[in-house]
């Protein structure tokens, strides 16, 4: 099972633990923050021990995002209308030469 609350997750198992073995766990966000954290530092709790600091990574996330029409007519189904729009975005990193954005 896995619990989230603020910048805490619990998650526990029935089976336990086997040392030396991996592990491997997926976490969903229900949103972003407005602002990154200045470090992204992860800790893992077990009991009364606790890992060291480990360095996280940044998300790819779009901040400054807006979707504007060019006009506010509509179509209707005997005279098709284009509108077409514009797609402002803000990377959080650099796409290289030759990367691509796909928007679906």
């Amino acid at each position: 099972a896995c619990d989230g609350s603020g910048y805490t997750v619990t998650i526990t198992t029935k089976q336990g633990l086997v040392g030396g073995a991996y592990y491997v766990f997926r976490l969903g966000v229900q949103s972003n923050p407005r602002v990154p954290p200045p470090d992204r530092f992860w800790t893992l709790a077990i009991g009364d021990e606790s890992s060291e600091p480990f360095p996280g990574f940044a998300l790819w996330t779009f901040t400054g995002t807006a979707i504007t029409a060019r006009t506010a007519a509509h179509s209707v189904a005997s005279a098709p209308f284009l509108n077409r729009v514009t797609i402002t975005f803000s990377p959080q990193n650099s796409v290289p030469e030759g990367g691509a954005v796909v928007a679906v």
